[in-house]
């Protein structure tokens, strides 16, 4: 009977059609292996908005991303150009012959030239990440040891030295970072320099500006670009105030750009919260975390405003109640915090201490005789 039985269940799995018996693998991964004799890897995802595929790859002698599309996957990819529309039918076409849990291998053809294409899968090393183009087995062997031009600088009395990041070379085009150190001389550099030193690259795949590009590539296929700079704007034995000027790309709806700063007292390496120099004339009580900034300090900074700078930014800066703030010798640095179609009216005054007396707490009248 169960002989019988078995016979009866092996003709019924022969009688199945192929695909429900071994259900073809996944075509998604990271790859590695040859186009021709050149050593590539590749990343092959689907679309976010589609059933189509996007991706990219790169050859390891160069390390420049090479965007990939297809409108069928795991048949026919496209190459695309950076500016290229994801309609473009001009590049090179990698025709897919074969795909099975261990890689895949199909033809690279691009103007009547023919390259046989031999890729191995990868294993991820983020399996649950959001993409497969921005994971480490990737990304990876793109990072190259982190190395900077040091150059002496001053501010005023204030000896530094800049810190200017050399991007490999196929980052050199994406990716400009600098950043500064500068000889402890009060208990709480040494802290400060540490801060400042966790903002500039390691060489290592959780860098912010590898999150950045991997995560452009991921939706475009192509790097996307990444600009920090931090220098210091006031020091003098008490505090020192760092300007941190940002812009990037990952990937989003449109690049952003800001500048801010960041503001450290030297006897304790911490961090200062200049809201807390100020009263609730300054800033009201409001029943959220995050303060705002009350219309009479916000007419006291309108009123520093340049000359030549557009009115209607003034106006539109005064009805804006989240400001960032800085500090300088001469007063507090300040500057709205607009949304990104109104980023053009941001700008940084200087409101002078005396026109700031009325708003500062009892903690920024004991700061303020420690900045003097």
């Amino acid at each position: 009977m169960i002989a019988r039985w078995l016979a009866v269940l092996a003709l019924g799995l022969l009688a199945l059609p192929l695909h429900a018996q071994t259900p073809a693998p996944d075509w998604r991964g990271v790859f590695k292996g040859t186009i021709g004799r050149h050593q590539v890897v590749a990343c092959l995802d689907r679309d976010n908005f589609d059933s189509a595929g996007r991706g990219t790859y790169y050859y390891l002698r160069h390390l420049k991303l090479i965007a990939l599309s297809s409108k069928v996957p795991s048949k026919v990819w496209r190459e695309r150009n950076r500016g290229d529309s994801w309609n473009e039918e001009t590049g090179p076409l990698w025709s897919i012959t074969k795909f099975d849990a261990v890689g895949l291998s199909g033809t690279w053809n691009n103007k009547g030239k023919a390259l046989p294409i031999r890729l191995a899968r990868v294993v991820l090393q983020d399996p649950k990440g959001w993409s497969l183009c921005d994971d480490p087995a990737f990304i990876g062997p793109r990072i190259k040891p982190a190395e900077f031009d040091r150059v002496p600088d001053m501010l005023g009395g204030f000896a530094y030295t800049q810190l200017n990041y050399r991007p490999p070379q196929h980052f050199a085009e994406s990716v400009t970072i600098s950043g500064f150190t500068f000889a402890p001389t009060r208990p709480g550099d040494g802290a400060i320099n540490r801060l400042l030193a966790e903002h500039l690259p390691k060489g290592r795949v959780e860098d912010d500006y590898i999150q950045c590009l991997a995560s452009a590539a991921a939706v475009s296929g192509f790097d996307g670009d990444y600009q920090e700079e931090l220098k210091p704007h006031f020091a003098n034995a008490s505090f020192i105030d760092v300007q941190v000027r940002m812009g990037d790309y990952c990937g989003g709806s449109y690049p952003n750009f800001g500048i801010w700063h960041r503001v450290f007292d030297r006897a304790t390496g911490q961090e200062v919260e200049l809201t807390s120099w100020l009263n609730e004339a300054a800033l009201p009580p409001v029943d959220w975390e995050d303060p705002e900034t009350g219309t009479s300090l916000r007419h006291a900074a309108v009123a520093q405003w340049p000359k030549d700078e557009d009115r209607e930014c003034a106006y539109t800066a005064l009805q804006e109640n989240s400001w960032r703030l800085g500090l300088s010798a001469e007063g507090l640095l300040a500057s709205p915090s607009l949304p990104h179609v109104a980023a053009a009216c941001e700008v940084w005054v200087t409101v002078p201490w005396p026109k700031l007396e009325p708003f500062l707490s009892d903690k920024g009248r004991n700061e303020l005789a420690r900045l003097r």
